[in-house]
């Protein structure tokens, strides 16, 4: 399907299908290259987004021009589009957009402030709305703090998980909804162990 674009020292990508079609999500040093110029590429910050249709056609979407270096950079289909999850590096803001069916966005759904930069997280769709995953540093516990955010009519409400005896999150995540969005499963490696395993937690909703 040809380049989608260049950066160094990492390229990040992530793809989610659409309409009949897929929305391509990439971190890259310049909007929309074919990487033909000599000198060598730069840092990631720039996410852009490509529309591939079944038929192999591309074209081009949306780019967002960032401040810093992309560290983090995710696509989750939702209805009429996906979700797509930035971080950049050093930064504790992860930042979350609606991307439509065309590859367009603009201001963040929801940006997360928190009071360190996050290991790593995990984006998903949940019904109309997103949750999302986040591995937290810990100065308590080995590995991090692993915590859920669902976001609701722009709201956001978490909730850490609690390692079990000497189960602790130590890379991951990775996170999914069941179909009719009221659930959430979480998967991560655990740590402090001598042989290290996958875990997996769900949460589910509660009426109120």
């Amino acid at each position: 399907l040809g380049v989608a674009g260049c950066a160094t020292p990492r390229v990040l990508a992530s793809a989610a299908p659409s309409a009949g079609s897929f929305l391509v999500a990439s971190a890259v040093d310049a909007p929309f290259d074919d990487c033909l110029d000599p000198d060598l590429p730069g840092l990631p910050t720039v996410a852009q987004i490509h529309l591939v249709d079944l038929a192999g056609n591309v074209s081009n979407g949306s780019y967002l021009q960032r401040d810093a270096a992309l560290a983090e950079l995710m696509l989750s289909p939702r209805e009429g589009g996906a979700w797509l999850g930035l971080q950049d590096e050093g930064s504790a803001t992860f930042g979350i957009y609606e991307v439509s069916s065309e590859g367009a966005f603009d201001e963040p759904h929801l940006q997360e402030v928190g009071s360190l930069p996050a290991r790593t997280h995990a984006l998903t769709s949940m019904g109309p709305t997103v949750a999302f995953a986040s591995l937290l540093p810990s100065d308590v516990q080995p590995g991090g703090e692993l915590v859920l955010t669902v976001v609701v009519d722009f709201i956001p409400t978490s909730l850490a998980i609690q390692p079990a005896g000497s189960i602790f999150p130590l890379r991951g995540p990775s996170l999914a909804a069941s179909s009719d969005g009221r659930s959430l499963l979480v998967a991560f490696a655990e740590s402090d162990q001598p042989t290290p395993s996958v875990v997996v937690w769900r949460a589910d909703c509660v009426d109120q």
